[in-house]
């Protein structure tokens, strides 16, 4: 009876581990933001450059910004992803349009608390939505379709820092 119990654990905490090493991998740091584990969205990646020689892969702008303005002296520099073309740019030299209606983060803004009741999100980490891009022209094209207005880089933080 006890070598059956004993035998029962030993398979328990195997699956278990399994299970946890599964869902680890699933989120992978290459595939989810180090600061909130969103998933990193195509043309949203912003990447801080650390001191100590590390970078700090984020789902968007808004995240790393928000590490850049927190923790100032860990930063080196920044990239963003432009929106338009994929590529990595300068995060100082980008434009961010802010305020637009393509919340990345959070699609889903209608939520359920573990008793079923229903509710709306008010905060979430990611907003304002910021979306950078590395010209003017492309950030009013984008400006024009989904709304918002056009900040830079330092105007950005200061949107964070309120």
């Amino acid at each position: 009876m006890i070598k059956k119990n004993f035998l029962f654990i030993i398979v328990g905490l195997l699956v278990a581990a399994a299970g946890f090493f599964v869902y680890s991998r699933m989120l992978s740091k290459d595939q989810h933001c180090r600061l909130c584990a969103e998933e990193i969205h195509p043309g949203m990646g912003y990447i801080v450059n650390l001191a100590d020689g590390g970078k700090l892969k984020t789902c968007c702008p808004t995240c790393g910004l928000r590490f850049e303005v927190h923790d100032p002296t860990k930063v080196v520099s920044a990239s963003a992803t432009d929106y338009a073309t994929g590529k990595l740019i300068d995060a100082a030299s980008a434009y961010f349009v802010e305020g637009n209606d393509m919340p990345h983060c959070d699609p889903n803004m209608t939520m359920r608390n573990e008793v079923g009741g229903i509710y709306t999100m008010d905060w979430h980490r990611c907003y304002p939505s910021l979306i950078a891009f590395s010209s003017r022209e492309a950030a009013e094209a984008f400006q024009a379709r989904h709304g918002g207005r056009i900040v830079s880089h330092a105007e950005a933080k200061k949107l964070i820092k309120s």
